[in-house]
């Protein structure tokens, strides 16, 4: 914190670069590392009678998270629903905070599949590297899609992680902020 001319206390603006990590329709990637033959065909992960997570193809035919099963397949009857085992979801999220932990010095979880991150580090080509690393390495090690965000505050990642989506990075500066 710092004081203006006039004695009023104020915040300094943040510099460091801060990645939001997210995994892409998580519950349906999880369950898609063990049926590949699922990956180009819409399908859903049902949570007792409730959508928990779609794939991209679902949800290009209006399929989302929350929505009655029923509902989903009056919505694109060729949908193909499954149940995942909750402890491959679990030992998923635990691999990813894993790899979080590996390359961030602080993890702000927010759900089972995403996380605010501070890499340590102030220049935002680094920022960048790393978010590439871990998008790199959450695909080849736990073949999970994630989405990378990097902005200069935990909102401005969050909504460059959204940009990012599916499975990319996509990075907001402080100059861009406004837009």
């Amino acid at each position: 914190m710092t004081t203006d001319s006039e004695g009023r206390i104020s915040r300094a603006p943040a510099r460091r670069a801060l990645l939001h990590v997210d995994g892409d329709s998580f519950y349906a990637s999880v369950a898609m590392r063990s049926r590949p033959e699922l990956l180009e065909q819409p399908m859903a992960v049902v949570a007792h009678v409730f959508i928990a997570s779609a794939n991209y193809p679902a949800r290009q035919r209006g399929i989302k998270g929350g929505m009655l099963a029923r509902d989903a397949q009056r919505v694109y009857p060729g949908l193909v629903l499954i149940n995942v085992d909750r402890n491959e979801v679990e030992e998923a999220s635990d691999a990813l905070f894993d790899l979080f932990d590996e390359v961030a010095r602080a993890v702000e979880p927010g759900s089972l599949e995403e996380a605010f991150l501070d890499v340590g580090v102030s220049s935002w080509d680094d920022a960048i590297e790393i978010g590439h690393l871990l998008r790199g390495r959450a695909a080849a090690e736990l073949r999970l899609p994630v989405s990378v965000g990097v902005g200069r505050t935990k909102l401005m990642a969050k909504l460059a992680s959204r940009a990012a989506k599916p499975d990319g990075l996509h990075v907001i500066e402080p100059a861009a902020e406004s837009e």
